[in-house]
């Protein structure tokens, strides 16, 4: 997103059927948009692919249906990102024929954010089992905090504890859902205004 941005501020533009030959002049911007994506998809070297594959055992874990619907939650969820991404990528970084998209020089302010962050996926990679040792023994504590609360609260009738409140977990868990959905309405819409030719 921060790579959607620099192109904005440099071409002032987001219409991908006015942006054409972006790749040869904003190279930066490219590549850090093709490691993205890579690392979305779940390609090693890059963090995403501990995260796909986190993400996968967890639901191999769960049992019954709960597990299935995880796993294909995480299938739909991936093929759906290499899909849009793929997509993006193409249109903002392909020639079109006729004449480079003019852009302005590079700000160093918008770009670096982008590079640190793609640089970081890699990092990432080769940190993430020292980063798992700190983080899952603090998910094991905040699981059984959870799992006390739920029976401390069955057990005094109390609809539950203040600190970790169930309901308010459920309920900022969908309106971050609601979030998402509206952005990909916004980009299916967007996707549906592409030219024929794409």
């Amino acid at each position: 997103f921060m790579a959607v941005g620099e192109i904005d501020i440099r071409t002032g533009s987001r219409d991908l059927r006015s942006l054409s030959g972006l790749r040869t002049s904003m190279p930066i911007a490219f590549w850090v948009m093709v490691f993205a994506g890579l690392s979305m998809a779940g390609v090693p070297p890059l963090l995403g692919f501990p995260a796909k594959e986190a993400a996968i055992e967890a639901s191999l874990n769960e049992s019954g249906a709960s597990g299935d619907l995880i796993l294909v939650g995480v299938t739909i969820g991936s093929v759906l990102t290499v899909a849009y991404t793929t997509r993006l990528v193409l249109a903002l970084f392909s020639n079109k024929g006729g004449e480079s998209t003019e852009v302005t020089p590079a700000r160093w302010a918008a770009t670096a954010p982008s590079v640190l962050l793609s640089a970081l996926g890699v990092v990432g990679y080769v940190l993430a089992p020292s980063v798992t040792d700190w983080v899952v023994p603090a998910a094991a504590t905040l699981e059984t905090t959870l799992v006390m609360q739920k029976s401390l609260a069955g057990l005094t009738g109390v609809g539950g504890l203040e600190t970790m409140d169930e309901n308010r977990l459920r309920d900022a868990f969908h309106a971050a859902a609601d979030v998402n959905l509206r952005r990909w309405g916004d980009t299916a819409e967007m996707l549906q205004n592409l030219p024929s030719w794409y």
